[in-house]
Order: structure tokens, then sequence, then C-alpha cells
């Protein structure tokens, strides 16, 4: 489960919320919404790693997406 602090007190105690990170995320809340998690190098890297296959880039999304059309002037 995480901890949650607000950003005040990361900014204050920023080497306390870097040691809790290590073992558990770190829930970040400024005016009382979550905004951002501290969480450790590995949990990061665990968590963003990507398989080599499937997704969007795969299913050719990108390629399917046309420009949009320029508007054509008008000649008077």
């Amino acid at each position: 489960m995480p901890v949650t602090a607000s950003a005040g007190e990361v900014e204050i105690n920023i080497a306390a919320c870097h040691d809790l990170a290590l073992s558990a995320p770190v829930r970040v809340t400024r005016e009382g919404r979550e905004t951002v998690y501290m969480v450790s190098a590995e949990t990061f890297h665990r968590r963003t790693r990507r398989p080599r296959r499937g997704g969007l880039a795969d299913a050719g999304f990108w390629r399917s997406r046309r420009p949009r059309s320029q508007p054509s002037s008008a000649t008077g």
C-alpha cells in the first residue's frame, strides 16, 4: 500500500521520502489531489518494460493516420 505525502512534506523531507520509495510507492498529493508517485528505480524499470510485439505500433495504428487536409484557398 502506498504511503501518502503532500508535495510540501516531500519538499521538506525529500531524503525520508526517497528512502520510503525504495520499499513502497510514495503517493504525492497537491491540494488534496494525487499528482505523482515516487517509486524505486527497480519498480519503475519493471513496470515500463514493453513487450517486443503487440500494441498500437504493431497494429499499424500510426501508419493508418492520415494528415489533416489543408483548407483550400479561395481564388477569386
